[in-house]
């Protein structure tokens, strides 16, 4: 894997590249496609899919292992490389360069696939509900109005 020093951008092995540039993350992997209903789709080179292995009893009773994904998968071009600035704290730092880690292995892990394969990945899914918005009525605090706050902050 190599980096394109002028916008550093990292190449995968087949010459496209990913993250780093100032296209939208991983844009030139990321295709459209159309399905039968005319509705687009992203069309992508890796994928990760949640499902769940479940042992398979086959025909001459052995007991395989298969993984049985959930219908909807997520492009691998979705997942963003971060950057730092100056003022990031080292603590989120090293969050970053372990999360750009991990994009960039998951790449080399896919060019090694062949087409149509899939390898189970060690990463952990969590399911988060979104919080409920709190209305200004239901807001705890300050009650002042806007005029208020203004003639308080600028005096």
């Amino acid at each position: 894997m190599a980096r394109n020093r002028k916008n550093n951008d990292v190449l995968n092995t087949a010459g496209r590249t990913r993250g780093g540039s100032s296209k939208t993350s991983n844009q030139s992997n990321q295709r459209t496609g159309t399905d039968r209903n005319g509705n687009e789709f992203i069309k992508d080179d890796f994928w990760m899919n949640i499902g769940f292995n479940l042992e398979v009893v086959g025909e001459d009773g052995e007991t395989t292992t298969e993984f049985f994904r959930l219908a909807k998968g997520i492009p691998l071009s979705a997942f963003e490389r971060m950057t730092t600035y100056p003022n990031t704290s080292d603590k989120q730092k090293t969050r970053i360069a372990r999360h750009n880690a991990i994009i960039d292995a998951l790449h080399v892990q896919g060019d090694k696939l062949e087409d149509g394969e899939g390898k189970t990945v060690k990463l952990s899914v969590s399911m988060y509900k979104v919080q409920a918005e709190v209305s200004e009525d239901d807001a705890s605090g300050d009650t002042k109005s806007a005029e208020e706050l203004a003639d308080e902050l600028f005096g």
